[in-house]
């Protein structure tokens, strides 16, 4: 069963992959899209930080509060402008 692939481009750091299939057969169409996902994760598992929708923000705020960690900032003599590296 064909899977279509779609990547999108979302900001300079980050990108989406999306898998696609269609078919009357929804368990085919499930155990087409986990292969797909398997092998198309494995060589880019070092950089994937969501499979679910997640924003990287969510992501980091989850894992944070996950373990009892807070994060903070602070911004002087910039009028305003707070920017992560």
């Amino acid at each position: 069963m064909p899977v279509q692939t779609t990547i999108l481009a979302v900001t300079l750091r980050e990108i989406e992959l999306h898998l696609a299939a269609a078919g009357a057969d929804p368990a085919a169409l499930e155990a087409a899209l986990d292969r797909a996902s398997n092998c198309s994760a494995a060589p880019l598992s070092h950089a994937i930080f969501s499979v679910d929708g997640r924003a990287l923000e969510q992501v980091v705020g989850d894992l944070l509060r996950n373990r009892g960690l807070r994060i903070a900032g602070a911004e002087s003599c910039t009028g305003g402008l707070f920017l992560g590296v």
